[in-house]
């Protein structure tokens, strides 16, 4: 049976649709929740990541107590804190723009081991599931951790299909 080339041709078109339709939710979530009484509100972790990156946006790159959750946060946040100054929705906004990322880190990782019907099926799912749109909300690792890990899945896929010193040393 022989395909065409254009058979093998990617369509962006339904992959475009599905991030059209994360921004649709995360610009719905994201109004919604600026709109109540806890929208400046930072629970017992947040504030703690909040204080952590002040103080290494400050100056203060190594503290002198036992590291709590994820380091690499603090000093993500801290670096968004030096790029655009001390500001909840700079981080809010640039979670949001990981989340994208993490749709598309979903797509990639589905459709190299299932089908892309299936790696936009996952996307699809990836943009309704509302615990991420939470969580990119909330100043807490879990969105940066998201993308690390499904950063380093697809890296490992990729050095499957085709082993390369670089992939590995990616992943």
């Amino acid at each position: 049976y022989y395909q065409t080339p254009q058979a093998h041709r990617f369509n962006a078109f339904p992959l475009l649709i599905i991030l059209c339709a994360y921004a649709a939710t995360r610009i719905l979530f994201f109004h919604q929740t600026l709109h109540t009484d806890f929208a400046d509100a930072l629970g017992m972790d947040e504030t703690y990541y909040y204080n952590w990156a002040t103080a290494i946006a400050n100056g203060k790159i190594i503290g002198n107590t036992v590291l709590y959750g994820m380091p690499l946060y603090a000093y993500f946040v801290a670096g968004l804190f030096a790029l655009f100054g001390k500001s909840l929705m700079v981080i809010r906004y640039a979670q949001a723009l990981l989340g994208g990322l993490n749709c598309l880190l979903v797509y990639g990782i589905a459709a190299r081991i299932f089908s892309k019907q299936t790696g936009l099926l996952a996307a699809g799912l990836f943009v309704l599931y509302g615990l991420f749109a939470y969580f990119e909300w909330h100043i807490v690792s879990v969105t940066l951790f998201t993308t690390l890990s499904l950063s380093g899945i697809l890296l490992l896929i990729l050095y499957n299909n085709k082993p390369a010193a670089g992939t590995i040393l990616l992943s």
